[in-house]
C-alpha cells in the first residue's frame, strides 16, 4: 500500500524538500496565530521560491512546479469515446463526481455561508455540476468546491463572491505576467500549504463529541480516514464510500427500537435511562421504532415487540406503537406489521399507532 510505501522509504526524504516544505508550513501557522489577514501562505510560497532561486535547490533534488502553460480557453464539444474507451472513462469519470461530491459536501458543513446555518446542499452541487460542464467545453478539469482554496479564502477574511472574482483576476494577472515565475515554485511549499490546510480542517472537537455519542460512529470515522490515508485516493475513497454506505443499511434493516415509559409528571413518553425515573399504566406497553417500516427491517420490528411483551412485568392489554419515526412504509412492511397485529388481536391485546397523522404513510399501510 502506498502509505506504507512511503513510510518505508523516510529515509531517503531529500532535506532540503523537507526544509522547504516545514518552513512554509511553520510560516502559514505562524502568521494565522498573529493575524488571518496576513498572507501567511503566500508569504512561505514567495520565500520558498526565492530560496530555490538564490541557492539552485534544483541541482539538490528538489522539484520545481515548472513554467506555467498560457493558452487561451477555446469552447469546443468534446469527441465521444469509442466503445471501448467506455471502460477506462466511466470508472475514472466515478471517482472524480465522487471526489467532487465529497469535496462540495465537506466544504458546505465546514465553511457555511452563514455561520450556524447549514448550506443548501443541491444548490451548491448546480453550481459545481454547471461548472464542470463548462470546464469540458473548453478542456479543462472538473470543478468542485475546494476545501484548500475555501480555507485559504476564509482565513484572508473572504466572506462573499468578491472574493472569488478578485482571486481569478489574480491568477490571470499571474498567468499573463509571471507565469516563468512558477518555475521557481518547489511542490514541497504547495504541500506544506495542504498539510496547514488539513490541520484546519481535522475536527477534532467534533471527533470527540461523536466518540462520546457513538462508539460505532467514530469507528467509522476512523476506518474511512484509514482507507483513504493507506489506499490510492480513489479507491480509499470508493471503498469509505461503500463502508459508510453498508453502515446506512445497517442502520435501517436494524433499528433503533425501545419501550418508551412516562416521564413522572407529565404526558411525555420517552426512553428511560438507566438511573432515571419512569412510570407505567398497567396494561399499556408503548413501543417506539426510529426507522422507516421496510421489507429489510419489519420482522426486526415485530420481533422486538413480541419480546417487549413478553418482559412485560403484567399481563399487556393496550400496544401502543410510537410511530413518530416510521417515516415510510412500503407493501411487505405493511403486511408483516398487520400480521403482528391480527396475531397480537387474537391474544386479546388491542393494538393503536400513534403520532401516525393522515398522509401517504397511513394511505400505504391502509392500501396494504
Amino acid at each position: 500500500m502506498r502509505l506504507f510505501h512511503i513510510l518505508g522509504r523516510l529515509g531517503e526524504a531529500n532535506p532540503y524538500t523537507l526544509g522547504l516544505g516545514a518552513g512554509v508550513l511553520a510560516i502559514t501557522l505562524g502568521t494565522a496565530r498573529i493575524s488571518s489577514k496576513i498572507p501567511g501562505a503566500l508569504i512561505g510560497v514567495v520565500g520558498a521560491g526565492i530560496a530555490v532561486a538564490l541557492f539552485h535547490l534544483e541541482t539538490r533534488g528538489v522539484s520545481l512546479l515548472g513554467a506555467l502553460s498560457v493558452e487561451l480557453p477555446r469552447f469546443a464539444l468534446p469527441s465521444l469515446p469509442g466503445a471501448g474507451d467506455l471502460g477506462q472513462l466511466v470508472p475514472l469519470a466515478l471517482v472524480v463526481a465522487m471526489v467532487c461530491i465529497m469535496q462540495t459536501s465537506a466544504v458546505a458543513s465546514t465553511f457555511p455561508s452563514e455561520k450556524g446555518q447549514p448550506d443548501d446542499a443541491s444548490r451548491d452541487f448546480a453550481g459545481v455540476g454547471a461548472g464542470s460542464v463548462l470546464a469540458g467545453l473548453v478542456g479543462s478539469f472538473s470543478v468542485d468546491a475546494s476545501p484548500p482554496s475555501t480555507a485559504i479564502v476564509v482565513e484572508s477574511g473572504g466572506h462573499s463572491q468578491i472574493a472569488s472574482i478578485t482571486a481569478v483576476a489574480l491568477m490571470i494577472g499571474l498567468a499573463a505576467l509571471a507565469a516563468g515565475l512558477m518555475a521557481y515554485v518547489p511542490h514541497a511549499a504547495l504541500s506544506g500549504i495542504l498539510v496547514y490546510i488539513a490541520l484546519k480542517i481535522f475536527r477534532l472537537g467534533e471527533m470527540i463529541s461523536i466518540y462520546r455519542r457513538s462508539t460505532w460512529e467514530i469507528l467509522l470515522v476512523a476506518a474511512s480516514g484509514g482507507l483513504v490515508v493507506a489506499l490510492p485516493i480513489e479507491i480509499g475513497m470508493l471503498l469509505a464510500i461503500v463502508l459508510s454506505f453498508v453502515h446506512s443499511l445497517y442502520a435501517v434493516a436494524r433499528p433503533y427500537c425501545a419501550e418508551l415509559a412516562r416521564v413522572p409528571g407529565s404526558t411525555v413518553w420517552w426512553p428511560p435511562g438507566r438511573d432515571e425515573k419512569r412510570e407505567h399504566v398497567p396494561g399499556v406497553l408503548v413501543f417506539a421504532t426510529a426507522a422507516p417500516l421496510t421489507f429489510a427491517n419489519a420482522q426486526y420490528i415485530s420481533d422486538n415487540i413480541m419480546a417487549a411483551l413478553a418482559a412485560a412485568p403484567a399481563k399487556v392489554k393496550l400496544l401502543v406503537i410510537e410511530a413518530s419515526g416510521m417515516i415510510a412504509i412500503d407493501y411487505t412492511g405493511s403486511q408483516i406489521l398487520q400480521q403482528t397485529i391480527a396475531r397480537l388481536r387474537s391474544r386479546s391485546i388491542d393494538v393503536a399507532i400513534g403520532c401516525w397523522t393522515h398522509g401517504p404513510r397511513r394511505r400505504r399501510a391502509e392500501a396494504g
